[in-house]
C-alpha cells in the first residue's frame, strides 16, 4: 500500500525486492523494510517483495540455544575426532578415538582417523593411541621440509632430538 484509504481511494504499489516485503497481499498493510542480516550472521534466503531475508549465523558460528547469539563453534581436542560437524543451527558434536584410530591435532572438520596397520607386526616402532598413528619400521614422514624414512636403528638413537616428529620416541 503507498497511500491508504481515506479522503480518496487506497493507492497500491508492490514492494520493493531487497528492500521491502509484505508476506501479505493486502490493501490495508504497508511494505516493511527487510531484515539485515548482522556482523556474525550471513543470508540464507534473500528479501524477496513476498518475503522477508532469512539470516543464519555465518560459517565456524552456531545459533546458542543458551544466549540466543552466533557462538564459536567448538574445536575438538586432540584424542577426539568430530562426529558431527557444526552447522548455523547446532555446535560441534566431538567424540574420543577408540577402537584403533587416532586424532593428532585439533579440528573442527576431521573424525577420528583410522590407525596405520603396519605390514608386520614387528614392524611397529610404536603403537596407535588415541593422540597419535602407529610408527612403522620403512615409513617415510615428513617433518619441517624434511622428509626422512625410520627404520629400527634410527628409532632406537632417537635421544640426541635431532629430528623429531609429532610422536614421542622413547629411548633405550
Amino acid at each position: 500500500m503507498k497511500k491508504p484509504c481515506g479522503a480518496t481511494q487506497t493507492e497500491c504499489e508492490p514492494c520493493l525486492d531487497s528492500e521491502t516485503f509484505s508476506e501479505n497481499f493486502s490493501h490495508t498493510e504497508k511494505c516493511q523494510s527487510c531484515t539485515p542480516c548482522s556482523e556474525l550472521m550471513r543470508m540464507l534466503e534473500p528479501c524477496t517483495d513476498a518475503n522477508d531475508a532469512v539470516c543464519v549465523c555465518d560459517y565456524g558460528f552456531f545459533l546458542s540455544d543458551v544466549t540466543g547469539r552466533c557462538e564459536a563453534c567448538t574445536v575438538c581436542p586432540v584424542g577426539q575426532g568430530v562426529l558431527m560437524r557444526c552447522g548455523f543451527d547446532r555446535d560441534t558434536m566431538c567424540e574420543e578415538c577408540v577402537d584403533d584410530t587416532f586424532s593428532d591435532q585439533e579440528t573442527s572438520f576431521d573424525p577420528c582417523l583410522p590407525c596405520t596397520q603396519c605390514e608386520q607386526p614387528d614392524m611397529e616402532l610404536e603403537s596407535c593411541t588415541p593422540l597419535s598413528d602407529a610408527v612403522c619400521q620403512g615409513k617415510t614422514i615428513e617433518n619441517q621440509n624434511q622428509i626422512k624414512t625410520i627404520n629400527r636403528w634410527d628409532f632406537m638413537t632417537q635421544c640426541d632430538k635431532s629430528f623429531s616428529v609429532t610422536h614421542s620416541f622413547a629411548c633405550f
